[in-house]
């Protein structure tokens, strides 16, 4: 699942100048939460339920938010944020899909509570990075 993101990472039109800001993305790089607060950073998770990896989504946030802007700039990358979230997590390949019968129920769930968890990554964005958000 990694290589996918990574895969749809390097695609994006915006990822050469992506590089120059943030340099080239490195998956033993940790990019979900603040980057200067190191023993803050160890508390966040990367893996939503410790299964579906963020940190490609993570990475993109980090760029828009090196560029700044408004408020409104601001929301709409946050939103961004969410929504890439989400996206993986639809895309992630769950443990209980394998599961005869009653999987999908496995699954379901499962999905749930990780979308739970993208909401409380995102509202903490919201809460507590307007700080970190460049400004022009």
């Amino acid at each position: 699942m990694r290589t996918k993101q990574v895969e749809w990472l390097t695609t994006l039109p915006l990822y050469p100048m992506m590089i120059t800001v943030l340099g080239e993305y490195d998956d033993k790089q940790d990019y979900v939460g603040p980057q200067k607060t190191k023993w803050l950073l160890r508390l966040i998770p990367r893996f939503l339920l410790l299964l579906c990896d963020i940190n490609v989504v993570a990475y993109i946030h980090d760029y828009f938010y090196h560029l700044g802007g408004d408020r409104r700039a601001r929301a709409e990358v946050d939103g961004a944020f969410l929504g890439h979230m989400f996206m993986w997590i639809e895309l992630y390949d769950w443990p209980g899909s394998r599961v005869k019968y009653i999987g999908w129920i496995l699954t379901w769930k499962m999905k749930q509570l990780a979308k739970a968890q993208a909401l409380y990554y995102y509202m903490f964005v919201r809460l507590f990075a307007k700080g970190a958000f460049g400004t022009k």
